[in-house]
């Protein structure tokens, strides 16, 4: 079985509040960085999608 494999300098897990705000400024830095979110429906994290909106 062959595998492809790619490189990253970073790799970031969850597109929340951080992920979303690190990745570009690390691809603007010149890095080649992954962004891995689980879930379509939670892109911005759950702050934005579920917790923290006022009532």
């Amino acid at each position: 079985m062959e595998v492809d494999t790619q490189h990253y300098d970073d790799i970031i897990i969850g597109n929340g509040k951080a992920g979303k705000t690190l990745a570009p400024a690390l691809v603007a830095d010149g890095r080649k960085t992954a962004l891995v979110e689980r879930s379509l429906n939670m892109i911005g994290g759950g702050c934005i999608n579920i917790a923290c909106i006022p009532v």
